[in-house]
């Protein structure tokens, strides 16, 4: 008979110890699952500033683009304005 109480304990202790064990585990897996959340969260900012650098980088290049035009195009009158001021002195120089 003292073997089978010795045996119904022992089982009883290995019991209370899974279930301590299992409670350990579940704790861990919502602390982990927390942190999934947290990490996601994160994520999801970095990608919305990604975004919009992606966004400013795009508007820095079109208004680089934009300024190398009108250089351009200030350049072209400039040299047009000095051909036709040298077409002047040429005129004044040939009456």
């Amino acid at each position: 008979m003292k073997e089978a109480e010795q045996l119904i304990i022992s089982i009883d202790n290995k019991v209370k110890h899974l279930v301590s064990l299992r409670k350990k585990d579940q704790d861990e897996i919502q602390s982990l699952r927390n942190k999934i959340l947290e990490y996601q969260n994160i994520m999801n900012d970095q990608q919305q500033t990604i975004t919009q650098l992606e966004e400013k980088i795009k508007i820095i290049k079109i208004t680089k683009s934009l300024e190398k035009g009108k250089e351009n195009i200030d350049a072209k009158k400039k040299i047009n304005e000095m051909v036709r001021e040298i077409d002047k002195c040429i005129g004044m120089l040939n009456s």
